[in-house]
């Protein structure tokens, strides 16, 4: 299988799902259609798809790694500390305009704001936070 097709059946899973994914969740969506594909394939092209800039690389508290479809400059995430479920803030709330106070001139290329918390069915289930 070459490269090329080997990319796309990842970015098909990447265009399939909402969620924000870990190399070992798009390895076995993608050997649904592509059986003889590696893991350590995945990794190949997820790293180098985030290097690139067409995914971004986040990680979480939890200390998993998970690529996300939206590579804006601003990105914000939202982290149940209980099911380890990811939601992604509204863009409308992460506007600031933040300044360096030791380098005024600093010129910022983004950021990546994780809030930490539990989920509303997590509440509801009256649920703990497994971490901090």
């Amino acid at each position: 299988m070459g490269i090329t097709r080997q990319k796309n059946a990842i970015e098909q899973v990447f265009e399939d799902s909402p969620q924000h994914l870990t190399a070992e969740e798009v390895f076995f969506k993608v050997r649904e259609t592509t059986p003889n594909i590696s893991l350590a394939t995945i990794y190949r092209h997820l790293n180098t798809m985030a290097d690139r800039g067409e995914l971004t690389r986040l990680t979480f508290p939890d200390g998993k790694c998970r690529f996300d479809k939206c590579a804006n400059l601003w990105t914000g995430h939202a982290y149940c500390q209980r099911c380890r479920q990811v939601f992604d803030l509204d863009p409308a709330s992460l506007k600031m305009e933040p300044q360096v106070s030791a380098d005024p001139h600093f010129q910022i290329s983004g950021c990546e704001v994780i809030l930490k918390g539990l989920c509303s069915n997590c509440q509801a289930q009256g649920e703990e936070p497994l971490e901090t």
